[in-house]
């Protein structure tokens, strides 16, 4: 049996997975569906960019070292993280792929990076680990993009 909720911004009745998981005790407090509040979220941001930005330069201003900091404090968490997913990108690198054809997509990445001084990332087409396609570390699998379309595109594929 599928459970059900009632949005009270669109007034129908959705699937569960439609609303976000409330972490309190009581899940009634989370009554707009994910559609709802994102269409809310996107009206509020252009109503108050200004404030919008500010904080967010703010944020970033106070949260500046986190990442380094994170490192250093949480190196054995952050070892396993890496050691983790070198050893799933072994898995996924079939003993026929060519080494040196995907050394060449690091290789020009870095390069684009120091000549344009944008950060440019080696990415997998079809990501490694998709939630609903994998991937394989072949060169045909490899594209270089930018840091931040590499960040947007995240662990998905789009046709």
């Amino acid at each position: 049996m599928k459970k059900i909720k009632f949005c009270t911004k669109c007034k129908t009745i959705k699937p569960l997975v439609k609303f976000y998981k409330n972490k309190s005790k009581n899940n009634d407090l989370v009554i707009w569906c994910k559609e709802c509040c994102r269409d809310y979220g996107k009206i509020y941001y252009k109503i108050h960019k200004d404030h919008c930005k500010i904080i967010s330069k703010i944020y970033h201003k106070t949260n500046k070292n986190y990442y380094k900091i994170y490192r250093k404090t949480h190196r054995d968490l952050w070892n396993f993280a890496f050691v983790k997913y070198m050893i799933s990108k072994d898995q996924r690198t079939p003993f026929w792929a060519n080494l040196e054809m995907i050394q060449k997509f690091y290789t020009k990445a870095m390069k684009l990076t120091k000549k344009t001084g944008i950060q440019y990332d080696v990415d997998h087409i079809i990501p490694l680990h998709g939630k609903n396609v994998s991937g394989l570390h072949v060169e045909n699998n490899l594209q270089i993009i930018t840091h931040i379309k590499n960040c947007q595109k995240g662990n998905s594929w789009i046709l």
